[in-house]
């Protein structure tokens, strides 16, 4: 009797400490960032109207944005030209935090213009990228096409 209940104490022992399924599909968070573009709008912009951008992101270290204002973190690039217009941005977390962050980064394009001032019409896509304290670099996300008019 000893015997039996031994072994089914082993087995209940066994399956209460049986890992979570769940847990095991996770992926690992790199430490280069990865982004993706949520949105942008509006999709049809008169000549020098604004275009926002609103950009997720997810670092396995945590080491995006910085203090430096000379530091510009974030790139968009205007297709057509190519023309970078790049932006500094805060610390997304603490510097001594080696954490996974994952948010969202709200972004305004100022003053987009016509590349060919005899047209009146344009079609424009932009491309995104971001690099972190460390000097990675994310994937290059591309807009949709964005109509500019005169």
């Amino acid at each position: 009797m000893q015997k039996v209940l031994f072994i089914a104490c082993c087995i209940f022992i066994a399956i209460s400490c049986k890992k979570d399924k769940a847990a095991k599909y996770d992926p690992i968070i790199p430490n280069e960032p990865t982004i993706e573009l949520e949105r942008v709008s509006p999709q049809i912009i008169k000549e020098f109207d604004d275009i926002k951008f609103i950009i997720n992101y997810q670092d396995g270290d945590g080491d995006l944005g910085d203090l430096d204002p000379d530091v510009k973190s974030l790139h968009i690039t205007d297709n057509r030209f190519p023309i970078t217009h790049e932006f500094h941005f805060q610390p997304l977390a603490p510097d001594d935090i080696d954490a996974v962050i994952r948010g969202s980064l709200v972004v305004t394009l100022k003053n987009v213009i016509l590349q060919n001032q005899n047209a009146t019409s344009e079609k424009v896509t932009f491309s995104i990228q971001l690099k972190d304290r460390e000097g990675n670099w994310s994937n290059t996300v591309d807009s949709p096409e964005i109509t500019v008019n005169k």
